[in-house]
């Protein structure tokens, strides 16, 4: 049987007795993270285990199927987009480095500021709250 980083983080998260209310706060392996690895995510950015691991809100938005749109939303209004490199080639080459799914532009992975993320025109994500 071959397990996953998304139920290995489950496993891990149980074990360390799912901290917090949410499963998060205090966790050496936020459910968060593993929820995230489950989805799809092939890596989780080093920040955004830290901040749930401070209980702060993080969300992962997948606006559409192509993973270089996913993104996490830290509680500041900032953004880390997740790369897959075949993905990224695919939009670079095909489309002009923008998604025909959801129209993001950012499509090479990184930060976005939150100044930028709330001009940042992309039809699937979730507006700022």
């Amino acid at each position: 049987m071959k397990i996953g980083m998304g139920e290995f983080g489950k496993l891990s998260n149980s074990l360390d007795r799912n901290r917090g209310d949410d499963g998060d706060k205090g966790s050496c392996f936020p459910r968060s993270d593993a929820a995230d690895l489950g989805n799809g995510a092939s890596f989780i950015p080093g920040c955004v285990t830290l901040a749930r691991h401070l209980g702060r809100k993080v969300q992962f938005r997948q606006p559409c199927l192509n993973q270089c749109c996913w993104f996490w939303q830290l509680a500041d209004g900032s953004r880390i987009y997740h790369y897959e490199e075949m993905a990224h080639k695919k939009l670079k080459t095909l489309n002009d480095g923008v998604c025909q799914s959801c129209g993001n532009d950012f499509i090479s992975g990184g930060t976005m500021t939150p100044e930028q993320a709330r001009t940042h025109q992309q039809k699937g994500a979730v507006p700022d709250t």
